[in-house]
This record gives structure tokens, C-alpha cells and sequence, in this order.
């Protein structure tokens, strides 16, 4: 629920001084670290290590005692706590809110109603209400005309800030209630902040598809600059080729036709010659079918016929009658 604080009376309840004895008693010491201690708590007494009593502390040096009096738990609190901011901006903290998804704190296992109470008890939605009653996004002048300013043309973006907040409320029909323009910084409320993001986005689109646009018809100049040339020479190679192939086509059927031809007369002239000779050959075989002495001159025909009639004799001689038959 609602906790109420008060702060009456805390300086009072938290002063906590240290007594001028005990001060100097502790700068009395012989302990080296307890000097230390007592010197950084009394800077009047730092020039020695046995301090005076209090009984003969001068006026001044009772003044400075006196401020080292004043040194309380609200102040040391104070000092913590300015140390503590002073932490706070250099750094740029980060809260984890842990919350229960269900009382039996099983896996997978969600419980609404326990995880809506867990947030309202935790004031996130009290949070939430004033973020968004509230400016929760706050941006300096130079980064909202960086991020927004290319919205508008490239003749208008030197207007200023002023010009360009106008500008957007007439796109967005935004009021002064959306946003506020500080001195340094420009306030605007969550759901405006995420309009001016998506109508970003969308013009970061347009400009991205203009420049695809323009980079595939450069690259398509490009390759039609690289790609004609290639054509045409790899036409050109093409109809050589074919042109070289229909000359060595025609080259090789006149070689065949010739050769044919060559062949055919060898092949004619050839069976002309063997047609002769076999003629010839035949004329030679009748004619000796014929006559088989007709190549005979007389003398060899008598010798023929005394060589026959020699062995005719003989083999009547031998009584052989039917080889003596066959050579008569």
C-alpha cells in the first residue's frame, strides 16, 4: 500500500558526536593507525602525535574543534548520500524486478492473478500510469534533429529544431500535451516517441528501396556494359566456328567426291585390265583345248612324235595295250 515518510526531528535524533576527550585521546595514541584515524577527524591536532587536552586548546583551535564536533551521523548520511548520486550519475544503473509466475514456484506454470498482484504491490503499474501521464522520453536537441531531420527535405533540414517539431505535429496532428521543447532537451510522451520511430523506419525503407532501385540499375549498366561486348564476341566466335565447321564439312566432301572418283576409275581402269587378261587367258585355254601344238615348230613336233612313238613302243613291248591305246 501507500508508505508515508517525515523527516522532522532527524537532525536531532542522529546527532552522534564524539567527545573532545575521546578526540584527543585517540590522537594521543601510540598506534600508528589510530593517529591516522583520529588525524583525519581532527585536522587541527595533525601537527603532532600527543595532542593537547582540552583545557588548553586556544580560541582558533577551539573553533576547529568545535567543526570537528558538528561532524554527526546526519552529516556522514548526507556525505554518503550525496557520494551515493554523485555514483548514480556517472554510471547507468540497471533494476532486475524478480516476480513469481506461481506460489508453488513450479516450472511452466503461470499464475495471473499472483504475477498482476506481485506488480501492483511492486508499483510497477503506478510506474507505468505515470510514464505514460508523463515525457518519459527525453532526447537533447542535436540528436532528435540528427535522428528526425531526414524526414524532411534536404533544403529544410537547416531550419532548426524549432521548424522541424513543427513540421512533425502537422504530419502526426500532435499537440503541445505530446511533447514538450526544453531549453536543451525535447520532452515527448511514449506513444508519440514510437510513431516518430515508425514513421523513421518507413522512410529509412523508402530510402533504402530508392537506393536499391538505383544500385540494380547501376549494377545492371554495369553488366550490360561487361555482358555486350561478351555477346557479341561470343556471337561472333560462334559464327566463325560455324562458318570454319561448314568450310572443313564442304573441304571433306570434296576430298570424298574425289576420292570417290579417283577410286572408281582405279576400280573401272582395273576391271578393264582384268577383263583383258582373263580374256586373253581364255582365247589361250580354248585354243589349246583346240590345238593343243599349235605353239609347236616342226622340229619339236618331231620330236614330240619320235619321243611318243618311243614310249608307244615300249609299252606295247611291255604288253601294256591300254597306256600304248591312250598315246596313239
Amino acid at each position: 500500500g501507500e508508505v508515508r515518510y517525515t523527516a522532522n526531528g532527524f537532525v536531532e535524533k542522529n546527532v552522534e558526536t564524539l567527545s573532545a576527550e575521546l578526540k584527543d585521546l585517540g590522537s594521543s595514541s601510540t598506534l600508528p593507525f589510530i593517529q591516522r584515524l583520529f588525524r583525519n577527524a581532527t585536522p587541527a591536532d595533525s601537527d603532532s602525535g600527543n595532542g593537547p587536552s582540552s583545557s588548553q586548546i586556544q580560541p582558533k583551535k577551539r573553533n576547529s574543534v568545535q567543526k570537528v564536533r558538528g561532524v554527526s551521523v546526519a552529516s556522514q548520511f548526507r556525505a554518503s548520500l550525496s557520494s551515493l548520486v554523485g555514483d548514480l550519475e556517472r554510471t547507468a544503473p540497471h533494476f532486475v524486478r524478480c516476480i513469481k509466475p506461481n506460489p508453488q514456484k513450479k516450472p511452466n506454470s503461470l499464475d495471473s492473478g499472483e504475477t498482476l498482484r506481485q506488480l501492483r504491490y511492486a508499483g510497477m503499474m503506478e510506474t507505468i500510469r505515470i510514464r505514460r501521464e508523463g515525457y518519459p522520453t527525453r532526447i537533447d536537441h542535436e540528436t532528435f534533429v540528427s535522428k528526425f531531420a531526414l524526414l524532411l527535405p534536404s533544403k529544410e533540414r537547416e531550419y532548426g529544431i524549432h521548424y522541424l517539431v513543427q513540421i512533425l505535429s502537422s504530419w502526426l496532428r500532435a499537440t503541445d500535451a505530446d511533447w514538450q521543447v526544453g531549453h536543451s532537451k525535447l520532452f515527448l510522451k511514449s506513444e508519440l516517441a514510437a510513431r516518430l520511430d515508425r514513421l523513421t523506419e518507413t522512410r529509412i525503407r523508402a530510402c533504402a528501396r530508392i537506393l536499391t532501385r538505383f544500385g540494380r540499375g547501376v549494377a545492371q549498366g554495369r553488366a550490360v556494359r561487361v555482358l555486350v561486348p561478351w555477346v557479341r564476341y561470343r556471337l561472333y566466335w560462334i559464327l566463325e566456328q560455324r562458318r570454319y565447321d561448314a568450310a572443313t564439312n564442304i573441304a571433306a566432301i570434296w576430298r570424298t567426291h574425289r576420292a570417290r572418283d579417283r577410286f572408281q576409275t582405279v576400280k573401272w581402269v582395273v576391271i578393264k585390265l582384268q577383263s583383258r587378261k582373263r580374256r586373253e587367258v581364255a582365247k589361250l585355254r580354248v585354243r589349246l583345248i583346240r590345238d593343243p601344238y599349235g605353239d609347236f615348230g616342226f622340229k619339236e613336233m618331231e620330236k614330240l612324235l619320235r619321243t611318243v612313238q618311243t614310249d608307244l613302243d615300249e609299252k606295247v613291248a611291255e604288253k601294256e595295250f591300254v597306256r600304248a591305246a591312250e598315246l596313239e
